[in-house]
């Protein structure tokens, strides 16, 4: 099943929109850009263009401008001079199962 994703006033690619794609298993898999690692090589944290490259398909200028803007469609945090991307939002945003085990 393929899902259209756009962000208001964001040209990417040429004017090309991004889709992400989803399995039909139904475990919310997401295409992938060659040489980006998946989300579940990516530990608890991430950087800004790591996320922004695996969920949206995107390079750092348009990260940055999104992440400025506070455009983005998951939690990213200022933390000095870097972003920083929990891997908890960016799974939820992909519509991913949480990785790992939980607490009871």
């Amino acid at each position: 099943m393929d899902e259209q994703l756009t962000i208001p006033g964001v040209d990417v690619h040429g004017g090309r929109r991004i889709t992400a794609v989803t399995s039909e298993a139904g475990d919310g898999g997401a295409a992938q850009l060659p040489g980006t690692p998946s989300v579940d090589e990516l530990g608890v944290r991430t950087d800004l263009v790591t996320a922004c490259r695996v969920a949206l398909g995107v390079g750092s200028t348009t990260a940055y401008a999104l992440a400025g803007r506070g455009e983005l469609p998951f939690p990213v945090y200022r933390v000095g001079r870097q972003w920083v991307v929990p891997t908890a939002g960016l799974r939820a945003f992909l519509g991913l199962v949480p990785s790992g085990p939980i607490a009871s």
